[in-house]
């Protein structure tokens, strides 16, 4: 069995799904990301020093990757 990730808009949503139940496809929804945490994620990307991340990208462009 193969497993497909959608974006459907949220207005087609419940057509959506009742035709796939219709179908017989089996849904699956993930778990919901908590509201408190896109918040915090948010809140760390604004107060994220541009110090910090100018190092990674020239310590990342040192890196190399043997395969």
């Amino acid at each position: 069995m193969k497993e497909v990730t959608l974006r459907i808009p949220e207005q087609r949503l419940d057509f959506f799904m009742a035709l796939s139940k219709q179908l017989g496809f089996e849904t699956v929804e993930g778990p919901a990301t908590p509201t408190a945490h896109q918040e915090e994620v948010k809140k760390r990307i604004k107060s994220g020093q541009s110090a910090q991340m100018d190092l990674w990208q020239e310590s990342h462009k040192q890196l190399t990757f043997n395969g």
